[in-house]
């Protein structure tokens, strides 16, 4: 009897290695379909991008080897720099309303409400629709003839503006129209972080007569830092990568004032056949969005 501690003592130090590795095959086979996903789909397309941008083909035949001669033309393209500063004009005017409009949205709807339900439910729905329905739907709205946006502003007594004929107005009108419809996304994310902060952390601080600012500013923001992480570099990359909105809003118009990199990757590849210098264009916006992330997660102090 006093040698059965001792001998369950040693099955479970021998059981114990093949439990672990037990785990670690049952963790990869639930990876498995992702990861085939994102070699298939993702990261050999990546490669073979970069290859093809080293060289000259026009999608039929074969490639042949230019070594940096796509990414000189490239760099000294005046379209590439237009669509260039129209992507970071892009970014800036969509990022900051998605950031802190989704952690607005997810404080209100965190509260105990009535109807809270139904409006995190209304405000995420957008999401689910396609690209080109949120660019037909916004393209109505924003008519100047009779497109609901300019009937309001009359209302209100306000000028009515030329939103996608104006250049003045069409990248504003572009991305009022990209933060109704990925919002959402940003206040679930939010919404799930605000749910896993401890309750007691706020009843403490209301019996330490903290505010809701203070609450909200020592409390909230701090304990979504890990949301932090990952939206703000999301929203960046989606911001970096829009392209069917504005192809089926403006396209690309007007004078140019909504032409975007991925655009620009389009036009040269799919227009003109140029895939060289498409991948060129393609791995330069890579390059871009690996570099904000980085500077995103440093900042985060995620790395």
């Amino acid at each position: 009897m006093t040698s059965e501690p001792g001998f369950v003592r040693r099955m479970h130090e021998v059981l114990r290695p093949q439990r672990r590795i037990g785990e670690t095959l049952a963790a990869y086979l639930f990876l498995a379909p992702y990861l085939f996903v994102f070699l298939l789909f993702l990261l050999l397309p990546t490669l073979a991008s970069i290859a093809v941008s080293f060289t000259q083909w026009g999608v039929l035949g074969f490639p042949r080897w230019l070594g940096l001669a796509n990414y000189r033309t490239i760099l000294s393209d005046p379209m590439f720099w237009l669509a260039f500063r129209n992507t970071l004009y892009f970014a800036l005017l969509t990022v900051p309303p998605l950031v802190a409009g989704g952690l607005g949205l997810a404080v209100l709807f965190n509260q105990r409400l009535g109807g809270r339900v139904v409006a995190r439910t209304v405000v995420f729905i957008p999401y689910a629709i396609m690209v080109t329905v949120v660019g037909m739907l916004w393209r109505w709205m924003y008519n100047a003839n009779f497109g609901l946006v300019n009937f309001y502003l009359g209302s209100l007594g306000l000028p009515q503006v030329a939103w996608l004929t104006d250049a003045a107005w069409a990248m504003p009108g572009v991305a009022i129209s990209t933060a109704w419809w990925q919002i959402g996304t940003n206040m679930v994310i939010y919404l799930a972080g605000l749910q896993e902060i401890p309750v007691e952390l706020y009843e403490a601080a209301r019996v330490d007569g903290a505010g809701p600012w203070q609450s909200f500013r020592h409390i909230t923001l701090p304990g979504l830092h890990l949301m932090h992480v990952f939206v703000v570099p999301l929203s960046v990359i989606a911001s970096l990568r829009a392209f069917g909105q504005i192809l089926v809003m403006t396209h690309g118009g007007p004078l140019g004032s909504t032409y975007v990199l991925v655009q620009h990757l389009y036009a040269t590849g799919w227009v003109n056949f140029r895939m060289g210098e498409a991948s060129a264009v393609g791995v330069i916006l890579l390059l871009i969005t690996f570099i904000f992330t980085i500077f995103q997660l440093r900042y985060f102090r995620a790395i």
